[in-house]
């Protein structure tokens, strides 16, 4: 017996070790619970991360930063943008008054357009201050005698009464500077110098010499005095024949005959009190929206003032220092807004108006614009021109029209926003002049994406009653006349909500501009019926 119990102990171990291998390697262990057959709290394990979630918000955020960084580069390539301007863009965002020329080269304008209206809304006085820089192409062609085609700040005077007329006044660009100030709402607090004048919220203070007045050449003025016949006759078709027969009787036609150039100094200080903002968020930091953080716009706008308070007096004075005019603004109501960016567009339609008969304080603004992606003269535009038969076609359509409309209603104290990025619609454009008549007629309709608001703007003044004004030509890079611009336009409005009319008045003193390619403008809009 014993000799067969030597071979059990020896396989004794054998035996044990197999089992506990097994069980270790087993998968059908049960977990200990307690007495209701649950998992006590401390032996839960812990939820898995959402891996998933996790990966998707990485991918988004590389996405995004991946499509940021191509838009400055495409910005930049194509000659619609700087790094500076990018970075001036993105630090001024919460601030549509402020400088973005710092370190900015050309091509470059800003402006901001000082509206005053009379106190019996007769007439207006309007400064324009701005800065100008050329592309460094520009700068140093042989023989330029065109002081507009140098670097130089800016100021441009019209006044609308008893005629409108415009003046230039040009200045060194050391003589121009932004400065932000303590003003109530130190979102739109700022003042612009330019020699020994300022601009600002809190007013102006005004002291403009004759000696730097610049007067437009006369081959500047008759390019655009063509254009501008061209672009009317495209629109209005009858006229050219009216046109025509103006011209064969010897008579001057519309704009052909400029205004007579006189030496005017001017002095003045105007204040601005119970200013009204434009009420800005994160989504709509000012009246771009939010196109506002696109690097990729050739002009941007911005509404500083819906409607001020203006009280003062401004003088114009002759080269002997006799008094040629004198407006005193108290009693007067006034709007602020400044655009800046490579160059003005090329075709638009602009209203604006804040002296309504009945809604006082209100104020309308509305810009349809048409913006080209691609700057004609930038790189990216320079390699596609080399692509036989749809070169030149990419370069010109790759464009869209849109619009920045907003309506101020002083007495609920609302701001009626209907611009593109609002995902309102243009349901209706018309421009019209009716034969027989001289007034041009533009008429809009805009409905919000829900179809619940609808405003319509009815705007006509007299053909040939406006003056042409200076802008920043992209095709040229240069200061040259771009739009003729009126100041007697009369703006009727209408705004409905849910089938109600909660506005409806007429606006005077309007400003009103018509300019360029109407039927290029109209083909741009994506939604319109």
């Amino acid at each position: 017996m014993s000799a067969e119990q030597d071979p059990v102990v020896v396989a004794a171990p054998a035996v044990v070790k197999v089992p506990v291998v097994v069980t270790a390697t087993t998968t059908e262990k049960k977990p200990v619970t307690n007495s209701a057959g649950y998992l006590p709290a401390a032996a839960k394990p812990p939820p898995s991360p959402p891996a998933s979630w996790a990966r998707r918000i990485r991918l988004f955020a590389r996405v995004l930063g991946l499509t940021f960084f191509g838009c400055i580069a495409f910005a930049i390539l194509s000659g619609n943008s700087s790094l500076s301007l990018l970075k001036n863009n993105l630090f001024n965002i919460w601030t549509p008054g402020a400088g973005h020329s710092s370190n900015v080269p050309g091509p470059f304008i800003e402006q901001w357009t000082f509206k005053t209206v009379l106190p019996d809304a007769t007439g207006s006085v309007t400064f324009i201050p701005g800065i100008f820089e050329p592309s460094k192409r520009e700068k140093f062609v042989q023989g330029v005698t065109d002081p507009r085609q140098t670097p130089h700040a800016f100021v441009m005077v019209v006044r609308s009464e008893p005629v409108v007329e415009l003046l230039y006044y040009r200045y060194a660009p050391w003589d121009f500077a932004v400065t932000p100030t303590n003003s109530e709402d130190e979102t739109i607090g700022f003042s612009v110098r330019i020699g020994n004048s300022t601009f600002g919220t809190d007013g102006l203070h005004l002291d403009l010499d004759s000696r730097h007045l610049s007067y437009t050449s006369e081959g500047d003025y008759a390019r655009f005095v063509r254009k501008a016949l061209d672009d009317r006759h495209a629109v209005h078709p009858h006229l050219e024949k009216l046109h025509k027969h103006i011209a064969d009787l010897g008579l001057p036609v519309l704009l052909e005959k400029e205004l007579e150039r006189k030496p005017l100094s001017i002095k003045g200080d105007i204040a601005f009190t119970d200013m009204t903002g434009f009420k800005s968020s994160p989504l709509i930091p000012n009246l771009m929206g939010p196109l506002a953080y696109v690097p990729l716009m050739q002009t941007y706008h911005n509404l500083v003032s819906h409607n001020h308070d203006a009280s003062g007096t401004v003088q114009f004075l002759n080269v002997d220092g006799s008094k040629e005019r004198s407006y005193v603004l108290h009693g007067g109501v006034g709007s602020i807004d400044q655009m800046h960016g490579t160059a003005a567009a090329d075709n638009w339609i602009h209203l604006q108006t804040n002296s309504f008969i009945k809604e006082k304080g209100s104020s309308l603004s509305v810009t349809v614009v048409d913006v080209p992606f691609l700057n004609p003269r930038g790189r990216i535009a320079n390699f596609i021109w080399y692509f036989p038969f749809i070169g030149e076609r990419l370069v010109s359509d790759l464009h869209v029209t849109t619009y920045l409309v907003t309506l101020h209603h002083a007495s609920t104290s609302k701001t009626h926003n209907l611009g593109t990025y609002t995902l309102a619609s243009l349901a209706a454009l018309s421009i019209d002049s009716p034969i027989g008549s001289s007034e041009e007629h533009v008429s809009l309709r805009f409905k919000n994406f829900s179809g619940e608001t609808e405003l319509i703007v009815d705007a006509r003044r007299g053909l040939g009653g406006g003056v042409p004004v200076a802008g920043a030509r992209m095709e040229r890079d240069r200061m040259g006349l771009v739009a003729e611009r009126s100041f007697d336009a009369e703006i009727d409005v209408v705004l409905t909500v849910d089938g109600k009319v909660v506005f409806e008045d007429t606006g005077r003193a309007g400003t009103m501009e018509v300019a360029g390619d109407m039927a290029r403008l109209t083909n741009g809009v994506w939604r319109l019926e």
